[in-house]
């Protein structure tokens, strides 16, 4: 996320009025099931697929080769998106959105594993069709939105705070004052947190990790207080008995995940949109 544009949106609202949502918490506690299985393979698209207006032939061309190429970095982890360990297939919430867009369009998932700094050069170099990977559509980045599309959401994201289970006196950011928090580097937890401490002073240790795993485990081992993450990542991570771990407090910071298409590529992004107004619908999204 275009890290300028979410500290100004901070320093509008992070103490005066910041936007609450504790609903998806209780979907991530189970977020193992799935939303597509093999069984379900289609050969050809939805009904209400072949009824979209495809003028630029963007449409056609990807249920034609039978293939929707999906930019992912598999980095990204669970709950979103990890690369299976002993097959080529991936794992993650965001995996199985994907194939289910691929499945309503009569296609197969194909993915395509790459950096993600490189997620859009790659997406206008037309390495794959679409990028499903916890993209926010970059409100104010011009020359990202010259050229790339934005879907409707598929998924609000939050952030909430993580504590060993024993402390029952961190619940809320206030409670983090003066205290050593964790979050992950180039996060909006990291803007989050730096924020607060410019407006308010609050004297919170900021301690950066490149990886989850290293996260969780400094936590596990107090060598910081509390970790501020993605409400997913909380959720998957205290599920895990062995990480000793619970969610605090009221989600924040809501952000929209949309999928991103060539801008060019008009009749795919309807189908795409289509496709996830019908799988909210029907309860598959």
């Amino acid at each position: 996320m275009n890290n300028s544009y979410l500290s100004g949106l901070l320093k509008l609202k992070i103490w005066s009025k910041l936007v609450f949502l504790s609903v998806f918490t209780a979907i991530f506690m189970t977020i193992q099931v799935s939303c597509f299985s093999n069984t379900d393979k289609k050969t050809e698209p939805e009904s209400y697929i072949k009824n979209i207006v495809d003028a630029d032939g963007s449409l056609k061309r990807v249920i034609e080769s039978k293939v929707l190429r999906i930019g992912t970095d598999p980095n990204s982890g669970m709950p979103y998106i990890k690369k299976a360990t002993f097959s080529k297939d991936y794992n993650g919430f965001e995996a199985d959105i994907s194939k289910y867009i691929s499945n309503e369009l009569g296609c197969s998932a194909k993915f395509v594993p790459t950096n993600w700094v490189n997620l859009y050069k790659g997406l206008e170099d037309n390495s794959y069709d679409i990028i499903l990977n916890a993209i926010e559509k970059p409100e104010d980045d011009k020359t990202i939105a010259k050229n790339i599309g934005f879907s409707t959401s598929y998924f609000i994201n939050t952030q909430q705070i993580v504590v060993l289970k024993n402390n029952n006196k961190t619940k809320f950011l206030i409670d983090l004052k003066n205290k050593k928090v964790g979050v992950l580097a180039d996060s909006t937890a990291k803007v989050l947190v730096s924020e607060i401490n410019k407006m308010k002073h609050a004297g919170i240790t900021l301690v950066m990790y490149t990886n989850i795993d290293d996260l969780f485990s400094s936590l596990k081992k107090n060598l910081i207080e509390a970790v501020i993450t993605d409400t997913p990542i909380g959720t998957w991570n205290c599920q895990d008995n062995k990480n000793n771990c619970k969610l605090v407090g009221i989600t924040l910071l809501p952000q929209n995940y949309v999928i991103a298409v060539r801008k060019e590529d008009r009749a795919l992004l309807n189908g795409i949109d289509a496709i996830l107004r019908n799988g909210k619908k029907n309860n598959k999204i």
